[in-house]
């Protein structure tokens, strides 16, 4: 039987599975399974995967005992888990190996999991399956508007919408998204922001700022205009790169940063070749200290397409940073146009040169962007979601906590 196949046979089934799986019983501690489909791209650990290996370690352990496991391989999770004493499973299968299924019961057997907290479409399907059969409840966490939503997921979405216990939206917009694209009813749906580290407040020592900053060759009064993400069309990184010639015809010294890899790395490289720009852009690739490069920049921009919730605006609002972004996704959320940052629409690089200008034009504008967006992402800080999500999961166990 295919995975597929299964998904429609689970979907018929009007009776429980003769299964039966004993909860955790352990100083009356919930246990919940975190299943992600995969944490990063190639070597690159990716925003999801940052947000798993920050959030797990934030739990109250005398009430929560949080176990992670991962549909792939473990080469992206280089183990920082395993070190701090969480235990971490890694299946290694494809996201249509319906053998998952049988690992994910084993798993549940063997730490006597109360709740699947289910991250990623593979997740989310072989999950829920999993839920019909041991009637543990699942969570499915929801990160963006997925504008090539895959058809065959539309299928499993609807076949398996009745199975879903609840879900977590990271915001508005994945929120509809998760209404209109995965069948998920409205009622079922919490709004949880994501979460940003308390670490990620502190500024980096200024011998580090200095030595980054000689390491690209970036003179001290240099303006810096950066931006921080994968390399992927619905980021909007050609956009970027097309807001440059308006703004180097005014200042011709600034320097466009792009942080990040990805597919599009070498179109983009050529682009900025074919504008006459690429004197003035640094395309540093993956950076694995994403807090030292955005350190460089004077204004941080978010050119995306599409976006959920963004964990680089969160980090750039952290360090005062001005920034301009795209009016799309959870981004209007995190925003408030000329009083946190500045909106601008998507795919539209006049209008994203001119905000640059706008803000290099106006020191203290800039500065005060920063300093009011600062003021803003308090309310992010882990230890805040954190206890949101253990409300959450004290709601959904018939437990008592001690």
């Amino acid at each position: 039987m295919t995975f597929y196949e299964l998904i429609i046979y689970s979907s018929y089934i009007h009776f429980p599975i003769p299964v039966r799986f004993t909860m955790g019983t352990e100083n009356s501690r919930l246990n919940i399974l975190w299943v992600a489909d995969h944490v990063g791209f190639g070597e690159v650990i990716h925003g999801p995967g940052h947000f798993y290996l920050n959030m797990i370690p934030e739990f109250d352990k005398n009430a929560f005992k949080i176990v992670f496991c991962v549909l792939r391989g473990k080469q992206h999770l280089h183990d920082p888990l395993i070190k701090d004493g969480f235990t971490v499973y890694y299946l290694n299968r494809g996201k249509t190996n319906f053998l998952t299924i049988i690992d994910l019961l084993k798993i549940v057997k063997k730490e006597h999991i109360d709740i699947l907290h289910l991250h990623g479409y593979g997740s989310a399907n072989f999950g829920r399956i999993v839920s019909i059969v041991t009637k543990v409840p699942n969570i499915i966490h929801a990160y963006d508007e997925d504008i090539n939503y895959p058809i065959i997921q539309v299928v499993s979405d609807y076949l398996l919408k009745n199975v879903t216990t609840k879900a977590i939206a990271v915001s508005k917009a994945v929120k509809r998204s998760c209404i209109t694209k995965r069948n998920i009813p409205e009622d079922k749906i919490y709004i949880l922001h994501t979460g940003i580290s308390s670490s990620k407040f502190e500024k980096i020592p200024e011998d580090e700022f200095n030595q980054v900053k000689s390491v690209y060759k970036i003179g001290h009064d240099t303006k810096v205009v950066g931006t921080l993400a994968r390399l992927r069309e619905e980021k909007g990184i050609k956009y970027f790169i097309k807001a440059a010639p308006m703004v180097l015809k005014e200042y011709p010294d600034v320097v466009f940063f792009i942080a990040g890899d990805g597919p599009q790395f070498d179109e983009l490289k050529r682009l900025a070749k074919d504008l006459g720009v690429e004197n003035n852009i640094i395309m540093a690739g993956f950076c694995d200290q994403p807090k030292s490069v955005l350190s460089l920049f004077d204004i941080f921009i978010l050119a995306s397409l599409k976006e959920g919730f963004s964990a680089s605006i969160q980090e750039a609002m952290a360090l005062k940073k001005a920034i301009v972004a795209t009016d799309v996704g959870g981004t209007p959320e995190m925003l408030k146009h000329n009083d946190t940052g500045i909106m601008v629409p998507a795919g539209d690089s006049k209008n994203l040169s001119l905000a640059i200008l706008d803000l290099l034009r106006d020191d203290k504008k800039r500065d005060r962007l920063g300093v009011r967006a600062f003021e803003t992402c308090q309310k992010w800080k882990l230890n805040v979601l954190v206890k949101d999500l253990e409300t959450l999961y004290a709601g959904l166990s018939n437990k008592v906590l001690s």
